[in-house]
């Protein structure tokens, strides 16, 4: 991978590069906002899963559509009593909503994916070009 960076020494390439090194890094760093931010991906990737909306899941948890957005969009830190309901309506155990493990899959699926494309795309570009 890296040769390929030097290779092509594109701003693109080496920024997905350095994203992907660089993501697990990020995740050990759990000060609060960091904290927030766990728990609000956790949430709506685990509700995503469920193929719940917002409001499917304020409904079973018996708050505001509104909160639920907020809390997924790391702005409000719901109450240990709240933690309790949404992980109950996911199926999941409180301490799964701050686990980083899916959103570092998440993270690696999604630069991965980034990587390959850009790989692919400069591949074709090359073939044209020695057409």
């Amino acid at each position: 991978m890296l040769l390929f960076i030097r290779y092509y020494n594109e701003k693109n390439i080496v920024s997905i590069a350095f994203r992907f090194i660089n993501f697990e890094n990020r995740a050990l760093s759990l000060d609060m906002t960091r904290l927030r931010t766990i728990l609000a991906e956790n949430i709506r990737s685990f509700r995503s899963e469920k193929g719940l909306s917002q409001l499917k899941l304020a409904v079973l948890v018996d708050t505001a559509p509104n909160y639920i957005a907020m809390i997924e969009a790391g702005k409000r830190f719901p109450t240990d009593t709240m933690l309790e309901k949404i992980a109950s309506a996911l199926q999941r155990e409180p301490f799964e909503l701050f686990s980083i493990a899916p959103i570092q899959k998440q993270w690696r699926s999604t630069l991965l994916a980034e990587l390959s494309d850009f790989i692919e795309s400069k591949l074709k570009e090359t073939q044209v070009l020695n057409s």
